[in-house]
């Protein structure tokens, strides 16, 4: 069974992985596997949905941070991502992503920062949503509110040939 697509963009350089599946513990396991094993030669965007599933961040405690009985009861799985950041919900109502960029010589988190907010940012943008801007906290909002939040891991292990 397929558990995920690739298209490339050689135009512009891009991979998009897009997984098939709706189980959070895959939809980490196929980012983690990008993320440690993938030789990355393009920029790659991960796209994923999951259903009703709250990640906690590699530093979180499950039991002070999330209703695990409440969770239960209402068939809400738990999981880990291995960045960090704050808990999350997620469900079919939303959209999951991950920017993957290659490793490089020349790394600079804030150019990387900056580089993906712009994409979401033309993407809204082009959707109408014209007072979609970049928060402090690097969350995107619009009017204020906050829409998507974000967490940045780095590797600096060398690139494999």
């Amino acid at each position: 069974r397929q558990i995920y697509r690739c298209f490339n963009n050689k135009e512009k350089a891009i991979k998009i992985v897009q997984s098939t599946s709706q189980d959070n513990h895959l939809n980490l396991a196929i980012e983690e596997y990008l993320y440690q094993e993938e030789n990355l030669k393009y920029p790659t965007l991960f796209l994923w949905t999951d259903d009703k599933t709250v990640v906690i961040g590699k530093h979180q405690n499950a039991e002070k941070e999330c209703f695990l009985s409440k969770m239960e009861e209402d068939g809400v799985r738990l999981s880990r991502r291995i960045s960090g950041g704050d808990e999350v919900y997620q469900d079919l109502g939303n959209s999951c992503f991950s920017f993957l960029s290659p490793s490089s010589t020349n790394y600079d988190l804030e150019q990387y920062k900056d580089q993906n907010n712009q994409i979401l940012l033309k993407t809204l943008h082009r959707l109408g949503f014209f007072t979609a801007e970049v928060s402090s906290q690097n969350d995107i909002t619009i009017d204020a509110k906050k829409i998507c939040g974000s967490d940045y891991q780095v590797d600096f292990r060398p690139q494999k040939d």
